[in-house]
């Protein structure tokens, strides 16, 4: 029956619609053509977002669910933005970015000065092959294994400082007098 009322009402509802290239300004048209463009899961652009995830919860675990929640949103705009095929969220991934950056960076001051100088050294490299090495343009030539460095180099820094800190909101280092 239900198939029947449907079917029914459709050539009104076909009749009256304006054409889909007219439509929201040929808005559909482009997001459509922007959907075939898309990367797979199996793109490591994509997958090593679920990195930022993992870790997220390890600093939740840690007593920061703020930064873990900032590490997430970061690898959810990122997920968002190079399954698409670098064409929507681009400046919603490079706040989150940022802020998961500039939250976690002050934990640097918590860590010994081996892992501290570590983090530089990744932090350094990252933005080296992110600036430096990788083309400007997401279509461009030299964009895609800078920028799969990039994510690399990122998740390892921020894996490699979370390890390193200690199971408490409340810092017990000789440097630090309070919490996080």
């Amino acid at each position: 029956a239900d198939h029947f009322l449907f079917s029914a009402c459709w050539p009104t509802v076909a009749a009256t619609a304006p054409p889909l290239r007219h439509c929201c300004g040929g808005a559909l048209r482009r997001m459509r053509l922007a959907w075939t463009r898309r990367r797979g899961w199996t793109d490591f652009l994509v997958c090593s977002n679920l990195l930022y995830a993992v870790i997220g919860g390890a600093y939740a675990e840690k007593g920061m669910p703020f930064r873990g929640a900032l590490l997430v949103a970061s690898g959810a705009t990122s997920f968002a933005y190079h399954s698409s095929g670098e064409q929507f969220a681009s400046t919603a991934d490079q706040v989150a970015a940022t802020a998961a950056f500039l939250a976690t960076a002050p934990l640097l001051r918590h860590v010994s000065p081996a892992v501290a100088a570590t983090e530089v050294v990744l932090v350094t490299a990252a933005l080296y092959f992110k600036y430096v090495v990788q083309s400007p343009s997401p279509k461009g030539e030299g964009y895609w294994a800078p920028h799969c460095a990039w994510h690399l180099l990122v998740a390892m820094g921020q894996a490699l400082c979370v390890a390193a800190l200690p199971y408490s909101e409340l810092c017990d280092c000789e440097r630090c007098p309070g919490a996080y």
